[in-house]
């Protein structure tokens, strides 16, 4: 945003002035912080993403670019990968490089729990430290059924991925496709508002909020503050 830019050259003018010792005044020290509009918050309904499933194969497979070139939407693993998406509420490396060895199982009280548990790469990322941070996504039962259709009960190789793709395609690519055919595929299941792949991760937050009743940040490693401006649609 315009604030953070303002902000972040507002800081350097002053490493010039006090660090440098640069005899000149900050420019940017009466920069007045812009008001940010309201965030609009969608999360895409269960008969909507249906739809979008449906679409998928009723749906037109191609776009035509202003070259006449056709461009293909469809890929057969579309849909395995925007439940993973649902179910898991995890970016798009996070949600290709899952791995079957990321599974681990867990007895509380009598009654075994299963979790996928994988690094949490944006945040190794931003944080530039040695530790990894993790984060846990709960293995539901619907989740696990979804999984057992995936291959989970043939005791799958644990380096194996979830989903199993072309490894001569790069992982861009992949995640690339899936964002453009997401947003194809929920135009032709006329969804008319404004929505896209990460939308799906949005829906995710905004359910396991309502599951955990708040401290969804346990689970997302985000803070409270951020899920409720940013992910979080209440009453629905």
């Amino acid at each position: 945003t315009i604030n953070k830019c303002m902000s972040a050259l507002k800081a350097f003018f002053n490493f010039l002035i006090n660090i440098e010792e640069i005899e000149m005044k900050n420019p940017l020290n009466y920069f007045v912080i812009k008001p940010l509009p309201e965030a609009s918050i969608e999360i895409i309904t269960p008969e909507e993403f249906k739809a979008i499933l449906i679409a998928i194969e009723t749906g037109v497979q191609y776009i035509t670019l202003s070259t006449g070139e056709k461009k293909y939407m469809y890929y057969p693993w579309l849909k395995n990968a925007f439940k993973l998406f649902l179910f898991t509420g995890a970016r798009r490396e996070e949600v290709f490089e899952l791995k079957w060895g990321n599974i681990l199982t867990h007895e509380y009280n009598g009654e075994k729990i299963s979790f996928f548990y994988i690094d949490n790469l944006k945040v190794n990322r931003n944080n530039r430290i040695a530790k990894t941070r993790k984060k846990t996504i709960p293995i539901t039962k619907d989740f696990r059924m979804f999984l057992e259709e995936l291959g989970l009960n043939n005791n799958p190789n644990p380096n194996d991925y979830v989903l199993q793709l072309d490894s001569s395609i790069t992982l861009k690519t992949y995640m690339d496709r899936a964002s453009k055919s997401f947003s194809h595929y929920a135009k032709c299941a006329n969804i008319t508002k404004e929505v896209s792949l990460k939308h799906l991760r949005k829906t995710y937050i905004t359910m396991l909020n309502q599951a955990l009743e708040g401290d969804t940040g346990i689970l997302t490693s985000q803070s409270q503050q951020v899920i409720s401006n940013h992910a979080i649609v209440t009453g629905k």
